[in-house]
């Protein structure tokens, strides 16, 4: 549900921001519905973000989060065992969080440098608030199931 919500603003705001049509291109498209919900003037365009940029901003941050973590899960889950290696285990998922961490700084980095528009950051801030709505609904969920939120079980 929440990521059609995402896919309509991407879809509706297609046309915001830098790439907002101006005043005369607008008086020329058809008024009726389609057209009525997303053009309305070049000034109100163009101080919205670009919606697809933004959804598509979004899903890469996703993306980064989720390799990230999966290199640091690799390095976790072979440490101790025998199938160990330190080269697949330990340096190359080491460089591939390190190298998503990169590209996740980038996103905060780069608009605070003037490389970029408020869509990254916007994209950090709708990320962070996915990612807490998320632990929210895990830490709920696993007390309506009676379970441990972070259960961690020893081997004996």
């Amino acid at each position: 549900m929440i990521s059609a919500v995402f896919g309509v603003v991407g879809s509706l705001y297609y046309f915001a921001g830098g790439s907002a049509p101006d005043d005369k291109t607008i008086a020329t498209l058809p008024h009726n519905i389609w057209y009525a919900a997303g053009m309305s003037s070049n000034a109100y365009l163009a101080a919205l973000p670009n919606g697809l940029a933004l959804v598509t901003l979004i899903s890469n941050f996703g993306i980064f989060i989720t390799y990230g973590l999966n290199n640091v899960l690799c390095m976790v889950a072979y440490q101790e065992r025998h199938e160990f290696h330190g080269a697949k285990h330990m340096l190359i998922p080491l460089f591939g969080a390190i190298a998503n961490l990169a590209c996740m700084a980038f996103y905060i980095i780069g608009p605070i440098e003037g490389l970029g528009v408020k869509e990254p950051l916007m994209a950090v801030g709708l990320a962070v608030i996915w990612g807490l709505y998320g632990a929210w609904y895990f830490a709920r969920n696993s007390k309506n199931l009676g379970r441990d939120t972070l259960s961690v079980k020893t081997p004996a």
